[in-house]
């Protein structure tokens, strides 16, 4: 039982970690541009949460087999199925509207005086987004993070079709619960399902006092970084 809440928690881990990198980066895009086919990558990006999950890891199978587009795409067998890659990949394509979704509303809420005013300062895209924009949405981005990492912890139905259930290699909480559940073993089931409601119900309540405050970012209502990564920008007053 141990070994599965750890391989659960460096799965969910390394799912989360690069779905906050692909999070920041599709709503900095969608936020800069606001176009057709911006709107068709949203959907996208969102198409996931419409889907059952066994829908999801049946196109991912079609897709990351050995005889699936990619491999007859680029000529190769990738050989990801039933491995801990398959369950990061389908974590990450489970919890991306979820992340995406809590960057792009903080992205939004930020006043676009305060764009506006650093874009004064000649300062690149990129140098507002890593000065001005995360911190700022820091409470979206963490909401994002814990929501994300609960999503890929609980992921059961495309785990199961595009990872199987090998024991301490792919094998989650969520398919030990269910495999314990089928052998009758239930107290085995007790344990690992009041572990995740325990992890969960404390997420969530981290989650909801970080969320409770949601006032615009704007000049009066903001505090403004002290420090910033690359370089110092200097926000007028009176705009």
């Amino acid at each position: 039982m141990i070994e599965t809440i750890r391989l659960s928690l460096f799965i969910a881990s390394i799912a989360t970690v690069a779905t906050f990198i692909l999070g920041i980066l599709f709503a900095e895009i969608t936020t800069r541009k606001k176009t057709v086919w911006m709107n068709i990558l949203e959907f996208i990006i969102l198409f996931p949460l419409a889907i059952p999950p066994t829908v999801m890891g049946f196109y991912t199978i079609t897709v990351l087999g050995n005889n699936g587009l990619f491999a007859k795409f680029f000529n190769i067998s990738p050989n990801i199925l039933f491995t801990p890659t398959a369950n990061i990949i389908v974590g990450i394509i489970a919890s991306l509207p979820i992340m995406y979704r809590a960057i792009r509303i903080s992205f939004d809420s930020i006043s676009t005086d305060i764009i506006d005013a650093t874009k004064l300062d000649t300062s690149s895209p990129f140098c507002i987004l890593m000065n001005i924009k995360i911190p700022l949405a820091y409470k979206g981005i963490l909401a994002g993070i814990l929501l994300s990492f609960l999503r890929v912890l609980g992921e059961f139905g495309a785990s199961l079709m595009v990872s199987g259930n090998i024991k301490g290699y792919t094998q989650t909480i969520p398919i030990s619960i269910w495999e314990a559940v089928m052998n009758n073993d239930l107290y085995l089931a007790n344990i690992q399902t009041m572990f995740l409601i325990i992890l969960s119900f404390s997420m969530l309540i981290i989650v909801n006092l970080v969320s409770s405050n949601k006032e615009q970012m704007t000049f009066q209502n903001i505090k403004m970084p002290k420090f910033t990564i690359f370089t110092k920008l200097k926000v007028g007053r009176n705009i």
